[in-house]
């Protein structure tokens, strides 16, 4: 039986979404949070309605971010996309384009 933790529902709640702000390609490296303005989750749907979160700082010094969703978040079953909107001192601008899948309920 799979690990319930591995998938993500419709209508979950309380679910975090962790990732680590890297730069670079070949070697990626960390990204030192210190300072930020802000630091946004873009969330689309699969209906290519879009929701912005903000993030919430778990560790600077090595980019740790997170999102954990609440009531009416996680609304369509489908693949989702997600880009971070950051503001730091020396940069402003959008990271890469992730996908997550959000499960069906019986």
């Amino acid at each position: 039986m799979p690990n319930i933790k591995d998938e993500i529902h419709v209508g979950d709640i309380g679910t975090k979404l962790r990732v680590t702000v890297v730069e670079g390609v070949d070697t990626p490296v960390a990204v030192d949070l210190t300072g930020y303005t802000s630091i946004d989750f873009i969330f689309e749907k699969p209906d290519k309605t879009q929701i912005i979160r903000a993030a919430a700082i778990e560790n600077v010094a090595v980019g740790i971010i997170s999102y954990t969703t609440v009531l009416g978040d996680l609304d369509q079953p489908g693949r989702w996309k997600m880009q971070l909107d950051l503001t730091l001192p020396a940069w402003d601008g959008k990271s890469d384009i992730g996908e997550f899948l959000v499960y069906e309920n019986l």
